[in-house]
C-alpha cells in the first residue's frame, strides 16, 4: 500500500515535500472522479491527511478510511490506517483496537505479506501497551514471533519487553 510518509524526504526542503504532497493528494482525488470506488486511492487520501497535524485534517482522514472500510470490509489497510491514527495522533488506543484486531484477522486471511503482518502485529502491541494490558502485548508478541519470525519481530518484541517491564518497575 502506498503511504504519504512515503512522500516525504527528511532531508528535503519542507515545501518540497509539501508540493509531493499535494501533488499526490491531486492524483489521488482525480483517481477518484474516475473511480468513485477505488479502494486505494480512497486509503490514500485518508494517509495524506492523516500526515498533517491539524485537527481539521484528522477528521477527514477518518472520513476516508470510514468510506474505505465500506467499500471494501474485507481489505485490512484502511482498518490498520484509522487504528494508527486513532493511536499514534489521537491518543484513543481502546477505539483503535478492534480496528487493529480486525486488520490483523484479514490480513491472516488474505495471507498477506509477512511486512504487512509486521506492522498490524507492532499496532497492536502498542495499543496493549497503550492500555497498560501487558499480559495481552505479551500475547500477541508470542503470536508474532509465531507467524513472523525473524530480526525485525525480534527487535519489537524486545523493545516492547523493555518497555513492559520498565513500566511495571515504575521507571
Amino acid at each position: 500500500m502506498l503511504s504519504g510518509k512515503g512522500l516525504v524526504d527528511n532531508d528535503a526542503d519542507p515545501a518540497e515535500d509539501e508540493a509531493n504532497v499535494r501533488s499526490a493528494l491531486i492524483s489521488a482525488k482525480r483517481a477518484l472522479l474516475l473511480d468513485p470506488s477505488n479502494y486505494e486511492a480512497i486509503v490514500l487520501i485518508g494517509d495524506l491527511y492523516g500526515d498533517s497535524d491539524d485537527a481539521r485534517s484528522t477528521s477527514l482522514a477518518l472520513e476516508y478510511y470510514d468510506r474505505a472500510i465500506q467499500i471494501d470490509p474485507e481489505a485490512p489497510d484502511a482498518y490498520a490506517s484509522k487504528a494508527g491514527l486513532l493511536l499514534y495522533d489521537l491518543n484513543r488506543p481502546h477505539e483503535a483496537e478492534p480496528l487493529a484486531q480486525r486488520a490483523l484477522a484479514l490480513s491472516i486471511r488474505n495471507r498477506d505479506t509477512v511486512t504487512q503482518l509486521e506492522l498490524t502485529y507492532l499496532l497492536l502491541i502498542d495499543i496493549f501497551l497503550a492500555q497498560k494490558r501487558f499480559w495481552k502485548a505479551r500475547a500477541i508478541i508470542r503470536e508474532a514471533l509465531r507467524k513472523c519470525p525473524g530480526t525485525f519481530m525480534d527487535a519489537v518484541a524486545k523493545n516492547a519487553r523493555k518497555e513492559i517491564e520498565a513500566e511495571k518497575s515504575g521507571s
